[in-house]
């Protein structure tokens, strides 16, 4: 693919100010926290975390601070894509982009790659720093270099994974408001359906309400805990993979059959609106036959069901009006 340098100087002009943050951000989370923990504390407060280190694990604190960086680069890369997709929709800068003597696909891999660039660059700098810091510090005898490549390349696959889908989310979204809701809702989505589902099965099981079992979790894409996840085997690399490709994928298509005209709605595909309204409805359905069930501590199923009928009827009096809506932002 051959980049066009004045579509990556627009990126970077639209985005300099995140190209900085970036880095400083993902230092402050990673490398800044360890060195906070083993040179800057109290040299008593050291010796004791330190008389509590076992193993490698232990001295990762099993892979937190990585977390924490996981989610501040997430975060930056939530409100690049914003800058990318959704604020050019609102300045007028899309239609711009269009007009210009280049394909979409061209113009929406450049947004891709400058992304992911960037997400690279500050992995490669803030992974080098912190096994300097580990190296030098207390816990070097711990120091697993077969650690921080593995946080590395997870880390990339998940945060490429997740930005690409908020660029796909960008492409199908009409607004910089709709593409801000949709993309903070697409990475738990999926969980909280699982979950909306398993509570209706329970109750119609046991005709008692109560959660699911202790054991299921709401996993988030940048969560990777030891040592739950080396049982896991490869699943989660093969399923951040899939999402990774398949919302790369999705995005240069919608973004090349997108239509100016429909910026300002909540969707700019009619397919779009279709799954959104039944989606909205089954969600907002299931969670007000939960609600009302537990609200009145019900012993039978039928104020689930009032329930259900309820939040499916008010959900599609909503969806209707606010996808007949023309958003300024």
């Amino acid at each position: 693919m051959r980049i066009d340098r004045a579509l990556w100087k627009r990126e970077y002009d639209q985005a300099k100010w995140i190209v900085w943050m970036t880095p400083l951000a993902h230092f402050l989370a990673l490398g800044g926290n360890r060195l906070n923990d083993w040179y800057l504390d109290r040299p008593e407060n050291i010796q004791d975390r330190l008389a509590r280190v076992h193993s490698h694990l232990d001295a990762y604190e099993y892979g937190e601070m990585e977390l924490m960086a996981r989610i501040s680069l997430m975060i930056v890369l939530f409100v690049l894509a914003l800058v990318q997709i959704g604020a050019e929709r609102r300045n007028g800068g899309q239609e711009f982009l269009f007009s210009l003597p280049c394909s979409r696909a061209r113009i929406f891999w450049t947004k891709w790659l400058f992304g992911t660039v960037l997400l690279t660059g500050s992995l490669v700098l803030n992974t080098a720093l912190d096994m300097a810091i580990v190296m030098g510090s207390p816990i070097a005898e711990h120091f697993r270099l077969w650690y921080h490549l593995d946080q590395f390349f997870f880390a990339w696959l998940s945060l490429a994974a997740v930005y690409s889908m908020f660029l796909f989310v960008g492409t199908i979204s009409g607004s910089l408001a709709s593409q801000a809701v949709f993309a903070l809702l697409a990475p738990v989505l999926p969980y909280l359906i699982a979950l909306l589902v398993q509570i209706g099965i329970s109750i119609h099981n046991d005709s008692v309400f109560r959660f699911p079992e202790a054991d299921y979790v709401l996993l988030f894409p940048v969560r990777y805990d030891y040592p739950d996840i080396l049982a896991a085997g490869p699943f989660p690399w093969i399923f951040m993979a899939a999402v990774f490709a398949a919302a790369s994928a999705g995005g240069m298509i919608a973004y090349r059959r997108t239509r100016a005209e429909n910026n300002g709605k909540l969707v700019v595909f009619p397919l779009w609106e279709c799954i959104l309204q039944a989606g909205f409805v089954f969600c907002s359905a299931l969670a007000g036959g939960t609600f009302t069930y537990a609200f009145f501590n019900a012993s039978s199923v039928i104020l689930y069901y009032v329930g259900l009928a309820l939040g499916a009827a008010i959900s599609a009096w909503v969806i209707r009006r606010l996808l007949r809506l023309r958003l300024k932002i």
